[in-house]
């Protein structure tokens, strides 16, 4: 188990960075290259979103490490599970409303193009929040896998 766990985690982190660099030149031929700045622009929010997470991923990682062979801890890690979901959850709905609001003042003054037009840049962060708010609690759910030896899974 140990083993198949190890080759999952290293093909499950090799794999994604492998694509995009190999995906770039097709990101450029479809999107161009203003639609693809969006796109490194989307990359960077995500980077900047994922300090939200201030150690509770690798908390829950480690609690569920702690307590997986202990049937008696199954509850606690069930509350403590709950009660992080709870967090991820009231900050995703912040981060959506946080994108929407500030969409308008991003796509006029932020962002700058030539081709696209600032309704569609508009469309393109408020699309940005949601995805990111969507995302954002898989780093929990991540750390719930790991701490459970679940790799393969994950």
């Amino acid at each position: 188990m140990l083993r198949s766990n190890i080759i999952a985690n290293f093909i499950g982190r090799v794999w994604p960075s492998l694509l995009n660099i190999i995906l770039v030149p097709v990101y450029l031929h479809f999107l161009g290259v203003e639609a693809y700045g969006l796109v490194g622009f989307f990359v960077s929010l995500q980077a900047l979103i994922s300090f939200l997470d201030l150690g509770l991923s690798t908390t829950t990682n480690r609690e569920v490490a702690l307590d997986l062979n202990k049937p008696e801890n199954t509850r606690e890690i069930q509350t403590l599970i709950r009660t992080f979901e709870i967090i991820y959850g009231s900050v995703s709905i912040i981060i959506v409303f946080c994108f929407y609001f500030a969409s308008y003042w991003l796509s006029s003054d932020w962002i700058t193009t030539e081709n696209l037009t600032a309704d569609t840049v508009r469309l393109a962060v408020i699309t940005f929040g949601a995805t990111l708010a969507v995302r954002w609690p898989m780093a929990l759910y991540i750390g719930v896998l790991q701490g459970a030896e679940r790799q393969v899974f994950l």
